[in-house]
């Protein structure tokens, strides 16, 4: 579902795919993230293969937005940090750049990972 907005100038929409790659942009910039992971599948994904990115699931309701996204760490670093840095630094990415409100942003580890990617 998009987002709509209504000025005097005219209208604005941001689709939910617009913030599933703001939010992967600024993930993929989080020391200590190895990567993103894809999200478990969903059948209904499947067939009617509705999400772009797998890695990060977008919910709209009532105009603010909860995102779930995976991702796997680079070994060595704390678990619990990064996955509260990527919280901190989407919600702040996706409410400066669209003023869409996050009410969460979940975080699942996928995997610990050695080397880089």
């Amino acid at each position: 579902m998009d987002v709509s907005a209504q000025s005097k100038s005219g209208r604005l929409n941001i689709s939910e795919a617009v913030i599933g790659r703001i939010a992967q942009l600024v993930v993929r910039d989080v020391e200590g993230v190895y990567s993103m992971a894809p999200s478990p599948s969903r059948m209904r994904d499947i067939v009617l293969r509705s999400q772009r990115n797998r890695s990060i699931l977008t919910r709209m309701n009532a105009g603010v937005a909860e995102l779930d996204i995976y991702v796997k760490i680079k070994q060595g670093y704390r678990i619990k940090t990064v996955a509260e840095e990527i919280q901190n630094y989407v919600k702040e990415a996706v409410q400066n750049m669209t003023s869409i409100a996050v009410s969460k942003v979940n975080v699942y580890v996928q995997d610990v990972c050695v080397g880089k990617e």
